[in-house]
């Protein structure tokens, strides 16, 4: 069985993730997911824990989602994609399918330019030289202006960092673009829906499986807001208590400004404000505050991933599965992390303290105990006829 992967966050599974899967479909015999787990690339809380955002996946046909485990889930494009391509090179996969905003053809000129050896060491002199100085402009500055442009839509960044984590780390994946349609509602767009208009409306912007399985979530536990982690971030800055040398992403002087910046701020957003410059995005502020909330060490980034969880499957996946031998541990419960040798136990400990912290930016506090399930199977029916969630 032929199977491609999607490294992706499915925050929520919506429809252009259909098209793509329904077009990777026509090409291979499985489609398997590796997907990030509480905290997302944008530094963020997942509106929804992992286990969630795997099965309304999984009800909308994807064969099997595994995770992307912390930290690396919320890391800068180069580790996030790195990751990723591990994870999927270790599970067997034949290809990474990625979305692109241009023709590929033009990502794979930009990724010859800004792969080459060097070019990344000119970049990072080049900022620090003019620290004004954005990186969007910055790209343009070395490799000109259409490439800087292709560079700034999210898409053909990740799609250039997964080719450089294929070679990096020679994984024998083939890489298969798929066009993103730009005519179907972005991820970032249904949050801002969830947020900003109800729970109604957003579940009318789904498809039927997403449709299915946020609806029935309790409202005391979604959706999840980092906004609602304000005041233990701000504690860590104002009190001292943050130790921020070490800390994943607070480099370059952000650490710093970050104290300075929590002085006066009142939340998240407030913070990232104060922060955000030419050399500082969003993004970046975003994620540096998460590494001081979840106590992120830049090691622990650097690091491959330990383990993977296994989070749901169809009987397709479980078919695909079988004729593998994952060269990672997968892991479906807390007593294989810990057979699964010292550095995947000392992980999985990592992810379970950060779940337990960012279970509370549910609109009431949750037990962040989801690392303790076991997979969702879409389809297995005891004898009551109702699907259940069991190990493997």
């Amino acid at each position: 069985m032929r199977a491609a992967a999607v490294i992706c966050e499915y925050n929520p599974f919506h429809f252009g993730h259909l098209k793509q899967l329904e077009a990777l479909k026509g090409e291979y015999d499985a489609v398997i997911g590796v997907m990030s787990g509480d905290a997302v690339q944008r530094g963020e809380a997942a509106i929804a824990d992992k286990y969630v955002r795997a099965r309304a996946a999984v009800e909308n046909g994807l064969d099997a989602v595994f995770s992307l485990p912390f930290p690396h889930c919320c890391a800068s494009a180069s580790d996030f994609a790195r990751a990723g391509v591990y994870v999927a090179a270790s599970l067997g996969a034949d290809a990474l399918a990625f979305g692109v905003e241009d023709d590929f053809a033009r990502v794979e000129r930009a990724f010859a330019v800004v792969g080459a050896p060097g070019f990344s060491d000119a970049l990072d002199t080049l900022i620090r030289r003019e620290k004004t100085l954005s990186y969007p402009k910055a790209v343009g500055r070395l490799a000109g202006a259409e490439t800087a442009a292709l560079l700034q839509k999210p898409n053909n960044i990740l799609a250039v960092e997964y080719l450089r984590a294929l070679r990096e780390l020679r994984a024998p994946l083939r890489a298969a673009p798929v066009p993103r349609d730009g005519t179907l509602a972005s991820s970032s767009s249904l949050r801002a829906l969830l947020f900003d208009s109800g729970r109604d409306a957003f579940l009318r912007a789904l498809p039927e499986g997403s449709r299915r399985v946020y609806g029935a979530l309790d409202g005391a536990a979604f959706p999840r807001d980092t906004e609602r982690l304000s005041r233990a971030l701000l504690l860590l800055l104002r009190g001292g208590r943050a130790d921020l040398s070490g800390l994943y992403g607070t480099g370059g002087g952000l650490g710093e400004r970050m104290v300075r910046a929590a002085a006066e701020a009142d939340s998240l957003s407030a913070l990232v404000a104060r922060c955000r410059s030419a050399g500082f995005t969003d993004a970046r502020v975003r994620r540096a505050a998460l590494a001081v909330l979840l106590d992120i060490r830049r090691e622990a980034v650097r690091r491959l991933p330990a383990y993977t969880l296994l989070l749901a499957m169809n009987a397709t996946g479980r078919a695909w599965l079988r004729t593998r031998r994952p060269s990672l541990p997968v892991v479906t419960k807390p007593a294989r992390a810990a057979a699964a040798g010292e550095a995947a136990a000392a992980a999985f400990g990592a992810e379970t303290r950060a779940e337990a912290l960012l279970a509370l930016a549910a609109p009431q506090p949750q037990r962040g105990d989801s690392c303790r399930r076991t997979p969702f199977v879409c389809g297995a029916r005891p004898s009551g006829g109702t699907e259940q969630e069991y190990d493997f």
